[in-house]
Parts: structure tokens; sequence; C-alpha cells
């Protein structure tokens, strides 16, 4: 699901496709890494298909969070 009226007016697709309901998302969080080392692997159907530094991120992780805190719910996190 995309809110197409919030991806043409914020010019990227984080709030647009994460209202509740919109997309599912797994329930590991990993508490006490440093997000500036973390390494970002996409894979498709087990063949990797990108490769990056959480550091080569146009927005830093704490930005990201910052910025999702103020317009997301929070619905809690499976242990």
């Amino acid at each position: 699901m995309t809110a197409r009226d919030l991806q043409k007016v914020d010019g990227q697709w984080g709030r647009a496709k994460g209202f509740d309901t919109f997309c599912p998302v797994g329930s590991r969080v990993v508490h006490g890494a440093d997000w500036r080392t973390l390494e970002i692997i996409g894979r498709l159907n087990g063949v990797e298909r990108q490769r990056a530094r959480a550091t080569d991120m146009a927005f830093s992780i704490p930005m990201l969070v910052s910025f999702i805190s103020r317009v997301m719910t929070h619905r809690g996190l499976a242990t």
C-alpha cells in the first residue's frame, strides 16, 4: 500500500509506505548495535543484489528514526 499523495509531497517513500497496516515488518530488533558499523544486504531469492554500509545511506539512521518517530505510531515489537 502506498499513500501516493504523501509520496509526491515528501519526495521519498518512507512515510507513504509506512502507515499502520500498510507494511508488515519483522519483529527482530538488535539492541546495542552501532549503526555506523552496520551493513545492509539485499537479497532476492537468496541471491545478493545489493550491499552497502549504513554510513553510505542518504539519511543517517538516527535521522530516519527521528523522522519516523514523528509520523508513525508505536505498536510495540515482539521479542
